[in-house]
């Protein structure tokens, strides 16, 4: 992704500092693990990202209804993403389940 591109998700977010130091962690993770992200799924979660800083900004809570969704998601997705969700103050747990899909895709590309 270019820049530019980047630049916009991060204005969206109406938090930019903190969409994209949250993003930039995302992306360490990834990529100290050694998984490749590809651009279509980088794009993804950096949509993800600007998403839940906005809904972090504005109070909103999002609910997941059916956790068992969720189940086949590794313990060590589910951790990371915790840990990121954690450095947003109005974000409910649930978030980290959806944001653990985007580092199971990840890791699913390696496996291939």
């Amino acid at each position: 992704m270019e820049k530019k591109d980047l630049t916009n998700y991060f204005m969206n977010s109406q938090d930019p500092d903190v969409c994209e130091s949250f993003y930039n962690d995302a992306v360490n993770y990834i990529d100290s693990n050694g998984y490749e992200i590809k651009d279509d799924q980088r794009e993804a979660l950096l949509n993800h990202i600007s998403e839940m800083v906005k809904r972090n900004q504005r109070k909103e809570i999002m609910q997941v209804e059916d956790k068992k969704l969720f189940e086949e998601v590794s313990q060590e997705s589910i951790k990371q993403a915790r840990e990121l969700v954690k450095q947003l103050e109005h974000i409910s747990d649930d978030e980290t389940y959806l944001l653990s899909i985007h580092f199971e895709v990840v890791k699913y590309n390696q496996s291939k």
